[in-house]
């Protein structure tokens, strides 16, 4: 028995696989799956087909339940390949599931494929398909170039099975090769007119995907669609014509208005649920275009509308779930139009927020949340939080979502009541596991801040928050913890509030109730309230809370808030507190402000800081108020004992003491704080710091000088700084004390001339007061007759009041229009009670007053611009590590006409006799020049004599050679393939009749330099003799090595080279020679961080090979870049070059930045020509010439110079004089032919002139300037 056929007696089959995986318990199947892939691998190498493909099965279930088998990526390809149609099915669904587009032998598949196409009219049309089926799957992009004309024959199939296979498959190849949409699309196009329905359907579901990535290339064929529409009774079909025509709608709005009448016919009397609702969905979609210039309606829009939404009404009313959400997403749409169609419909939307389904429950949501007006949104509110009451999960934190939605839409424009609406939000932040703690604190701070007339409410229920002791460490912590912040920041920003409630006397129940003389607080529907709170000492009692201990339980930004609203209570307790509650205030601020100063949270710590020294250094409550209490206790008897933690125990009274000249400290310095909190707060428009323009001459990217720095913290501080002498314009001399005093008077009352005029004054808050200054500073008064704590404390001095940006200059432009508003008529939208909203805000001096977006912001208007689709994530997967070349599918223009030369590439076998050799190695026949007679060769004896014979013989085989290349020209038109270097024999180019860009070149002739690398304080560019084993096959030309680093007698050089290879791709070399001419070893690398449109193939970093670079010796190391498309223009790749000393101490690591130049030359071609041949050329008259001339310094040999030009270019050198000129001629990329003459001057450069004769206009000169400015940055 052979082993042949005892495996397959013994093979397990894949149901028995299947079985022993779910045998095994989970601990062991892994251990079970291994040996079943090992036996796999056996079975793989069998030559029996039965056997490997039963393999290919097993390993496509591994592959299904998680298992890598990208190994086996070979095996299934032989598989695939197989004749027998069941064999053929299971290699085509393997490598359906486990082919990437990184899959190596994905490129054996195209003969494969090609092939079964080939033979698509002999064989059965379901192996065609099955092929087709499968190259939809793993197409990458060369794959569909190559396989694209084969689709296309197929599209034209005799099979209508094929035809659809066959047109279908042609979305995933367009999605590859971008290109070949524009190549084949007109063949498309004509499978529209098929006589089979389904291959029609399959067309237009192709044209429909299409048109979602650029709708713009299909409106010409606009009017084909809508006759499919009018004449087409296949609803699939219908959908998809439906879907097309309502994506062209924003390319062509006149096309929405001629749509509605069709849709509308459809709608009335289709009983097909599915088309029904993508008609009514198109037309939603195309209302917004169906305006007409003078912005009315159609006369057929009413209509339309009612009839969409009666028809998305009985689609709610359905009792199929799946109807009922289409029906809902059918009225947002329609909603967005018309919204006041849908106001109807509010009912049943309400009941749709008892469904079990969630997804219809947030659907109807967001509907409600498009239907709320004024009138309406006190009531849906009402209900919204009705279900809250009952709501779980996500659908409760939708539910809180659009409410704050539903209050804060427009700048709060549907709120009429906003002492209800602070109410509904203190309502949301007590309900536990809420999210949204941080949205209802800011629209909290936003109502108080622009709703005047709200603030005592808001005020008031913000005192019950912060008062309340429970809050902090209750079951809605995560949402109250911000609303604290927001009530700190409201309590201290307005506590003018906090003093009329405080001074609110509590009235006697049979006083009159008509009495207003008491502070009345407008509540919820325009109650008249009076404060729980009022008569109490609130300053205390707010600062008490605000820090307190239990606060360090907040998160630390609400601390920070927090110490904020403290200092700006203690300010007001100043002015508003009698010297009894200052006494007690302070007392509790330095009981507990050293909690705050010890927080680890930075924000807080300084906050706490800036509070405790400006206490401080005012005299009101000292840092070392211990030392104080010493001194008072010499009047009591002084207790001896200690605590528990041995802090000294005062008395009472010696702390009262010190509490008491603080309170008098305070009480003296009230004037003086008050203008830390004594300008008006505005809100701060969204994008204020977008529009302020930049000053002219200001680099906001240039760094800060750190020297600067430097210089600041070497400054000695003077010893009598205080805030009354502080000054940061102005050096005042200390020691000169009565001096510098009168200089602050004077600058003082010079600021208050400026910055404050009459109305400022008279507008000031209640008991904030101002030092009366004279207007004039001859009058200004000296210091003995103003004491320190009045006067005002201003930044600036010694400056002209024109230069400094004043206050009122800022905040004028507002209070101008806030006294406007309020003489003005009233607005429209204010009609209800305390809808009185600010919707001022505030911009900074010099901003661009224009709610105009930028251009790339702007929201574009239906029916007047384009739409453009914003590339998908993973559309921008699909284009990463592609070339310009491969366009995306978005960009790709069909309503351009094709040129002369765009077509898809052809393969071409290589048709070449045995005893004829290539007639020129790497030109194909078509593209040939009569003049490359150097190429030529003639047979073997011939060959020989020529060798012999020398110049003489050589002139007589470039005669034969001539007439060599006529010969092989004619077979060549008659042959019905080209002649390539390709390594497979096929020609990847044009057909023959269409000129195919030029190959890379063969191999240059290396130049050996005369001049070795030595160590040189001067770093030139060098020719290096390379030693054998370090020159690669394929490498063009020797190495010009240009310095990257010198350093400690370590010099590093790069080169670069390019290989031959096919003309789809550049590979360049980079290499990296370290030359080590130190004392000790050296490592070294080179890394990469930007090189352009290159991609490496084995990582960015060169490093040096083995033990490193021994002293004295060298290293060469070398990396491959790959380029899809040829070099444009010149760029520099940046890099980081390491070097590090081996050593007993463990190395010395030295590394710099460089950068590396990447020449537009890589991408030249050696163009052989002949003297004549040269000097035809640049006698040729065209306007497609360009000039231009640059200068090459070189330090050696003008011999070596000239050919390493020649090499740097990869030029042909056609004629050379003796060590002074030479002639050289190159091909671009794109045709253009290169020519220039280097000659050697008198002083240490090299003149060359530049020629080119560009394909095109313009093309010429711009590659001429690009090749001077490469050259002249060159030094050999």
């Amino acid at each position: 028995m052979s082993s042949s056929t005892s495996m397959v007696m013994f093979q397990k089959s894949m149901p028995d696989l299947v079985k022993g995986i779910r045998a095994q318990k989970r601990s062991d199947t892994s251990e079970y799956v291994s040996q079943a892939i090992a036996e796999i691998k056996a079975e793989l190498k069998s030559t029996d087909i039965f056997v490997k493909a039963e393999a290919v099965r097993k390993l496509t279930y591994l592959q299904m339940i998680g298992y890598d088998v990208s190994w086996a990526s070979f095996g299934i390809v032989e598989v695939m390949s197989q004749p027998r149609f069941a064999h053929k099915r299971v290699g085509y669904l393997a490598a359906n599931q486990s082919f990437t587009e990184t899959t190596d032998v994905i490129l054996l598949t195209t003969n494969l494929f090609k092939k079964e196409f080939e033979r698509s009219a002999m064989s059965s049309p379901y192996e065609t398909g099955l092929a087709i089926n499968s190259l939809a799957n793993i197409v990458t992009h060369d794959l569909a170039r190559d396989c694209m004309g084969d689709m296309v024959s197929l599209m034209s199939h005799t099979k209508p099975y094929v035809r659809k296979k066959a047109v279908l498959a042609m979305f995933k190849l367009y999605v590859k090769y971008p290109q070949g949409l524009r190549l084949t699309f007109e063949k498309l196009k004509d499978r529209l007119d098929d006589p089979e329905v389904a291959v029609t359907s399959c067309a237009v579901n192709v044209i429909c995907e299409l048109a979602n990535k650029n709708p713009k290339n299909y409106l010409a064929m606009a009017p084909k669609f809508f006759r499919l529409l009018t004449t087409s009774a296949n609803n699939w079909m219908l959908i998809k014509v439906v879907k097309l025509l309502g994506s062209l709608v924003s390319e062509e709005p006149r096309l929405a208005r001629k749509l509605l009448e069709p849709l509308a016919t459809i709608i009335q009397n289709t009983t097909a649920k599915s088309l029904q609702f993508e008609c009514i969905n198109t037309v939603t979609h195309a209302l917004p275009y169906t305006k007409r210039d003078d912005g009315t309606d159609a006369k057929n829009v009413p209509t339309i509308v009612k009839l969409c939404s009666d028809n998305l009404r009985q689609f709610i009313e359905d009792p199929d779930q799946n109807l009922k959400y289409l029906g809902l997403v059918g009225l947002v749409t329609l909603m967005q139009s018309h919204p006041k169609a849908t106001v109807d419909h509010r009912d049943i939307v309400l009941k749709c927020l008892d469904d079990d389904d969630v997804t219809i429950r947030t659907r109807a949501l967001e509907l409600l949340a498009g239907m709320v007006t004024r009138k309406t949104i006190m009531d849906l509110v009402k209900h919204l939080m009705m279900h809250l009451q009952r709501a779980e999960g996500i659908y409760r934190d939708e539910l809180i979502s659009k409410i704050l939605f539903m209050g804060s839409r427009d700048k709060f424009n549907f709120i009429t009541d906003f002492a209800w609406y602070t109410s509904v939000l203190l309502e949301l932040a007590s309900m536990r596991g809420t999210k949204h703690g941080k949205e209802v604190a800011e629209q909290l701070i936003e109502i108080a801040l622009r709703v005047d007339t709200v603030r005592p409410f808001t005020v008031e229920a913000m005192l019950s928050m912060l008062l309340n002791e429970d809050l902090i460490l209750g079951p809605a912590r995560i949402t109250v913890s911000e609303v604290l912040r927001a009530a700190a920041w409201i309590v201290g920003e307005y506590s003018d509030i906090i003093t009329k409630i405080a001074n609110d006397e509590d009235e006697d129940d049979d006083e009159d109730a008509e009495d207003d003389s008491g502070y009345w607080i407008e509540g919820p529907t325009g109650e008249e309230i009076r404060s729980k709170w009022r008569s109490q000492p609130l300053h205390s009692l707010v600062l008490a809370a605000l820090l307190h201990p239990r606060a360090t339980n907040l998160p630390s930004h609400v601390q920070a808030c927090y110490m904020q609203a403290a200092m700006k209570m203690f300010v007001r307790a100043t002015v508003d507190c009698t010297e009894q509650q200052m006494i007690e205030i302070i007392g509790n601020i330095r009981a507990h402000m050293n909690v705050f100063l010890q927080s680890v949270d930075l924000e807080v710590q300084e906050r706490a800081s800036t509070f405790r020294y400006l206490l401080d250094d005012l005299d009101i409550l000292p840092i070392a108020w211990e030392a104080q209490a010493e001194e008072e206790k010499s009047e009591e008897k002084k207790v001896e004992s200690q605590d528990l933690l041995f802090m000294p125990a005062y008395t009472v009274g010696s702390v009262q003491a010190v509490d008491e000249k603080g309170a008098k400290a305070a009480k003296q310095c009230s004037r003086l704080l008050s203008t830390l909190t004594a300008e008006t707060f505005y809100a701060v428009h969204s994008k204020a710091q977008r529009r302020v323009p930049v000053p002219e001459g200001l680099d906001l990217e240039t760094p800060f000088d750190a020297s600067a720095i430097d210089a600041l913290l070497a400054m000695e501080e003077p010893n009598n700084l205080t805030l009354a002498t502080l000054s940061f314009t102005v050096s005042v001399t200390f020691d000169e004390k009565n001096q510098a005093v009168d200089e602050e008077e004077a600058r003082i009352n010079r600021i208050v001339k400026n910055s404050f005029g009459a109305e400022d004054l008279a507008d000031r808050p209640e008991g904030f007061g101002y030092q009366s200054y004279n207007t004039s500073e001859g009058q200004a008064g000296s210091a003995a007759e103003k004491s320190s704590e009045d006067r005002l404390f201003y930044l600036g001095g010694g400056v002209n009041p024109q230069d400094v940006t004043l206050m009122p200059s800022i905040f004028g432009e507002v209070e101008k229009r806030n006294r406007k508003g309020k003489k003005g008529k009233k607005d429209k939208k204010s009609k209800g009670k305390g809808a009185g909203i600010n919707t001022d805000e505030m911009l900074p001096a010099g901003a661009i007053d224009s709610d105009d977006e930028p251009v790339g912001n702007k929201k574009k208007k239906p029916g007047k611009t384009t739409v453009k689709e914003t590339p998908t994530k993973a559309t921008k997967k699909e284009k990463k590590g592609q070339d310009k070349e491969r366009n995306a599918l978005e960009d790709v223009d069909i309503t351009i006409p094709l040129k002369p030369g765009e077509s898809l590439p052809v393969m071409q076998h290589r048709v070449v006799k045995s005893t004829d050799p290539p007639v020129v190695q790497g030109r194909r026949s078509d593209e040939m020049d009569p003049t490359d007679s150097e190429t030529t060769k003639k047979k073997k004896g011939e060959k020989d004599k020529k060798k012999k014979t020398g110049k003489e013989t050589k002139s007589k085989t470039d005669k034969t050679g001539e007439k060599t290349v006529e010969k092989k020209l004619k077979k060549s038109k008659t042959a019905s393939a080209a002649v390539t270097d390709d390594l497979l024999g096929l020609d990847w180019g044009a057909p023959a009749s269409i000129p195919s860009p030029s190959p890379p070149p063969p191999a240059v002739v290396p130049i050996t330099p005369e001049e070795p690398v030595k160590k040189s304080s001067k770093l030139k560019s060098k020719q290096i003799d390379e030693p054998k084993e370090s020159k690669k096959k394929g490498s063009s030309g020797t190495k010009v090595w240009l310095p990257i680093y010198s350093e400690k007698g370590v010099d590093a050089f790069y080169a670069l080279t390019r290989a031959v290879t096919d003309a789809r791709s550049y590979t360049v070399s980079l290499w990296l020679r370290v030359v080590n001419n130190s004392s000790e070893g050296i490592n070294a690398e080179l890394q990469l961080s930007a090189i352009g449109t290159l991609r490496p193939t084995q990582g960015t970093i060169l490093r040096t090979a083995g033990q490193g670079v021994p002293a004295g010796s060298d290293s060469q190391t070398s990396i491959e870049l790959v380029s899809d498309s040829p070099i444009q223009t010149t760029f520099l790749a940046k890099g980081v070059f390491r070097c590090t000393t081996m050593n007993l101490l463990g190395g010395d690591t030295s590394a710099a930045s460089v950068m590396i130049r990447i020449p537009l030359s890589l991408c030249f071609t050696p163009h052989k020509l002949t003297e004549e041949a040269f000097a035809a050329l640049l006698t040729k008259t065209s306007s497609k010439w360009g000039q231009s001339n640059a200068k090459v310094a070189y330090a050696t040999k003008g011999k070596v110079a000239i050919k390493s030009i020649a090499n740097f270019l990869h030029a042909h050198i056609v004629e050379a004089e003796v060590s002074k000129a030479a002639s050289m001629v190159a091909k671009a990329p794109s045709g253009a032919s290169v020519c220039c003459l280097a000659k050697q001057g008198k002083d240490d450069f090299i003149s060359v002139d530049i020629k080119v004769l560009g394909t095109s206009k313009g093309e010429g000169q711009v590659l001429a300037d690009a090749i001077s400015s490469t050259l002249s940055e060159l030094s050999l």
